[in-house]
């Protein structure tokens, strides 16, 4: 019974860690889509084009990052409660 709170616990704090990179990753987006809209001052339309690329890329890799963290953690407390 203790293993299952322990459990439900751990799967929460880490719900609550993915739900705050979201929302650090929706801050960037939107930090960019301003950007984008004041205009990219500094070398034009390709700048500004690998800039959104890059930063997809980070975010692609965060979110993957996080689902193998999440699936590592069932996978451990599978293996201790067997």
């Amino acid at each position: 019974m203790e293993e299952e709170i322990e459990e439900k616990e751990k799967v929460e704090e880490k719900t609550k860690e993915i739900e705050e990179e979201e929302e650090k990753e929706d801050e960037i987006e939107e930090e960019i889509k301003e950007e984008k809209r004041r205009g990219d001052k500094g070398g034009g339309r390709r700048k500004g084009d690998r800039r959104g690329r890059e930063e997809e890329e980070i975010k692609e890799e965060k979110e993957e990052e996080i689902k193998e963290e999440v699936e590592d953690e069932i996978e451990e407390e599978k293996e201790d409660e067997e």
